[in-house]
């Protein structure tokens, strides 16, 4: 038999197979679909709104989504007092004892039916009622400023013989940590305002500062 017979006959067989290997993998996709396996993950947002919870009731929750085939929940704490929201009406109050017993009754549950639990980093939706990310942010800011461009430049002036001062201000906003950033320069000084308050706190901060992390020698400025 040619070769090009042998090819033919293979092409045609391999086609007449598709509509079989087809069925079996919509079988099975209906059978998944129905059934799904525990590798697959089906995940749902959990809104515990205005502290309307209960310890019966998160169990009962938690228990319908067993039964519908849920196997991961997140949950959201969505208005109530302790949330950011003063208009909020609410019967548990966020982060008190009574929401953290009912919290570990859900988590205990879950567990026993097998049921994946996250939570938002904060309450609110997508996390917005809170100040956590704004702190969160203003620490990021700050350790950067502190250990990245204070001590950065610390540790090249060290390498050429040279060393770092700087004047720790702690107010007006500024995005740094006084007394941390302060620690990372070689000497720090403060400013000696005429005018109060800033004087006094200026030389507070360049002591403190000093005192903290171990510098002989701290300065200020004359009026």
């Amino acid at each position: 038999m040619k070769l090009i017979d042998r090819l033919k006959r293979a092409s045609i067989a391999a086609c007449l197979g598709l509509p079989v290997i087809a069925t079996f993998a919509a079988d099975r996709m209906e059978r998944d679909f129905k059934a799904p396996p525990k590798s697959v993950k089906t995940a749902v947002y959990w809104y515990w709104i205005e502290g309307n919870i209960t310890k019966e009731g998160v169990i009962k929750d938690l228990e319908a989504m067993k039964k519908a085939g849920i196997n991961r929940a997140f949950i959201a704490n969505i208005g109530g007092t302790g949330t950011g929201d003063p208009n909020a009406l609410h019967k548990v109050e966020f982060m008190s004892d009574e929401w953290w017993d009912i919290t570990h009754a859900a988590l205990k549950r879950a567990s026993e039916l097998d049921i994946e639990i996250g939570v938002f980093n904060s309450p609110g939706w997508s996390q917005h009622d809170s100040d956590a990310f704004l702190w969160d942010l203003r620490r990021f800011v700050s350790d950067r400023i502190s250990y990245e461009h204070v001590a950065g430049m610390r540790d090249v002036a060290n390498r050429h013989g040279l060393t770092t001062w700087l004047e720790n201000y702690g107010h007006w906003g500024f995005p740094g940590e006084f007394l941390q950033y302060g620690g990372q320069a070689d000497e720090v000084g403060g400013e000696f305002w005429v005018d109060p308050p800033y004087g006094e706190i200026e030389n507070r901060l360049a002591t403190s500062c000093a005192h903290i992390y171990g510098k002989r020698l701290t300065s200020s400025e004359s009026s």
